[in-house]
């Protein structure tokens, strides 16, 4: 065995993994969310009675064979850390600076929200929304500059988008509805859609009248594109519609043979 390979086999006994930032390996912040993998831990961490958020940057290892050794080298996160930190007031700031007593901090727990991806702000870097898993909790939508810094864009719940997307029933995706390169928010709840948010300039969601008449016409139209009458007819019901979409709604059913 040459000398290199003892080096090599030390240096991987005694650390585990070889690190060589200076690889070149290239960071792009084109959708650094997409790309990013996250831990995304929750908890009370400054004990002021609101819940924060930690979105650990996952390590990554891309796997070099030399000769009958196979090293692991680990690769710069295309993305940092970052923690959402409320204050007293229950306002909230995003930070990336983020130590490692923060880090460890106990409160912190896995298993509490998702991410769902997707270009809120419309500039390539990526976005996503963190959403809780449990009613109540609070939701989050973050992106980043084009230089690929996280940024946090708004608090969602009830009181800014109308809905908790935690509630029961309830679920959301990111996609693009009016073709203006920002994803929007679109929510269903058991299975209808209720609710289609537009992203405005600043990535910002707002519940609006707007929004439900717009869910109303996409969710009706789409399960009627897809022949799927039964489900179609779920938006004529009086709970579920706004009174002025009804009728023109019952119109666009008058040719349909309901079997």
């Amino acid at each position: 065995m040459t000398a290199f390979k003892v080096i090599l086999r030390i240096a991987i006994g005694a650390f585990g993994v070889l690190a060589i930032p200076s690889l070149g390996f290239a960071q792009t912040p084109s959708d650094i969310f997409g790309r990013a993998e996250y831990d995304i831990r929750s908890g009370d961490v400054n004990s002021d009675g609101y819940i924060d958020i930690l979105a650990n940057a996952r390590m990554k290892f891309a796997m070099i064979g030399l000769d009958d050794l196979t090293i692991p080298i680990r690769v710069p996160s295309t993305v940092a850390t970052f923690a959402i930190i409320s204050d007293s007031t229950g306002n909230y700031s995003l930070t990336t600076d983020v130590s490692a007593a923060l880090l460890a901090n106990p409160a912190w727990r896995l298993g509490t929200h998702d991410l769902r991806f997707g270009d809120i702000l419309g500039n390539g870097a990526g976005g996503a929304i963190i959403e809780a898993r449990n009613a109540g909790d609070p939701s989050f939508s973050v992106s980043a500059t084009p230089a690929g810094v996280p940024q946090l864009l708004q608090r969602l719940d009830a009181s800014s988008i109308g809905s908790d997307l935690a509630a029961a029933g309830t679920t959301s995706f990111l996609s693009d509805r009016n073709a203006d390169g920002r994803a929007d928010l679109t929510i269903e709840r058991n299975g209808f859609i209720t609710s289609v948010l537009y992203a405005d300039s600043n990535g910002v969601f707002t519940a609006n009248r707007e929004g439900t008449v717009r869910a109303v016409w996409l969710g009706f139209k789409g399960f009627l594109d897809s022949g799927n009458t039964s489900s179609a007819l779920g938006y004529i019901a009086a709970d579920r519609v706004p009174m002025l979409c009804r009728e023109p709604l019952r119109e666009r059913l008058d040719d349909v043979v309901i079997t």
